[in-house]
């Protein structure tokens, strides 16, 4: 057997007429390089087929838990973020969802809820005990970036920009 510069004509004949495609390398680049970087694109492309099939998934099954009537609780811990806030916590949770059938409304719902804190039903009503967040602007409008200004908590301030 001897070593060719290129493939001969029969052999990709048959190679053609059997579907199997031929490369040639130039002897200067490894086998194993070309190899490396289609594994290393199938696996990327792979990855991005798999995030969009779970996005989708909890999507799906937001919108059946939901029309079923069923509780949905939206939550997000350090490290996702590092600050107390629920704005911030709502978008963190929402995100994979929002745009796909959950908007930032729906998202700040469901994060704050009383399912999510396990805390009674509040009521924002004269006379109820409630905390109370202010904003420099619309949050559902400019969510990245709005403000806290005020924070009410059991109707006392606690925080005051």
């Amino acid at each position: 057997m001897g070593w060719y510069e290129t493939f001969p004509e029969p052999a990709l004949s048959v190679l053609a007429r059997a579907g199997v495609a031929a490369l040639e390398l130039p002897w200067e680049i490894p086998f194993a390089q070309v190899s490396e970087e289609v594994l290393r694109r199938l696996l990327a492309q792979q990855l991005e087929v798999e995030k969009r099939a779970q996005s989708l998934h909890r999507a799906l099954m937001a919108a059946l838990l939901e029309r079923a009537g069923l509780a949905l609780a939206f939550s997000s811990d350090a490290p996702v973020v590092r600050e107390v806030s629920p704005l911030k916590g709502a978008l963190a949770a929402g995100r994979p969802l929002m745009g796909r059938g959950i908007p930032l409304e729906r998202a700040l719902f469901y994060y704050t809820r009383p399912e999510a804190s396990a805390l009674p039903p509040a009521r924002l009503w004269p006379g109820e005990r409630a905390d109370l967040v202010v904003f420099d602007r619309d949050p559902l409008a400019h969510p990245e970036e709005a403000r806290v200004v005020r924070v009410e908590v059991d109707g006392v301030a606690v925080f005051t920009a």
